[in-house]
């Protein structure tokens, strides 16, 4: 943008102008500063009760594979991906919960690590067995799974 300015001076009745011209752009810097940081993993599954249905009382009881199908949402950055464990939150002796072929306990157990950094939306599904051994009595039976999904560690990877 130019600036004029332009003024006069009447002497002795010779008329004396002058222009002046300010600079045409000044540069001015504006730093901007921005960080991405690690979001989290979000574990949902498409139904919340899984139904084994029903089998006649015997001394085995096996009731026939599920699927638990699974969505992650992996926005943590991890190159290394993500890992699901799982675990039942109450005892039962006579109960055979597997999932992904890991037997469940109280005891946290991985039971699904993907193999590279899959960031974002992430869906599967998990086979689900159960089979109770020794049961005497008639009734409906219920067990609540507790799920957790980490990321891995980058020496969790096998080479």
């Amino acid at each position: 943008m130019k600036k004029v300015i332009l003024s006069a001076v009447l002497l002795s009745g010779v008329m004396i102008s002058a222009v002046a011209y300010a600079d045409d752009q000044k540069n001015a810097e504006t730093t901007i500063n921005s960080e991405v940081t690690a979001g989290t993993d979000e574990l949902s599954f498409e139904s919340s009760n899984i139904d084994f249905g029903k089998q006649a009382l015997s001394p085995d009881v096996k009731f026939a594979p599920h699927n638990i199908a699974y969505t992650v949402t992996d926005n943590t950055g991890a190159p290394a991906g993500f890992s699901i464990s799982a675990k039942v939150k109450d005892e039962d002796e006579k109960r055979i919960l597997m999932v992904n072929d890991v037997t469940l306990s109280t005891n946290e157990a991985v039971v699904y690590t993907t193999k590279t950094s899959e960031n974002g939306v992430n869906t599967g599904a998990f086979a689900a067995n159960l089979e109770y051994r020794g049961l005497s009595q008639l009734k409906k039976y219920t067990s609540t799974i507790e799920w957790n999904v980490s990321p891995r560690a980058r020496q969790d990877i096998a080479e």
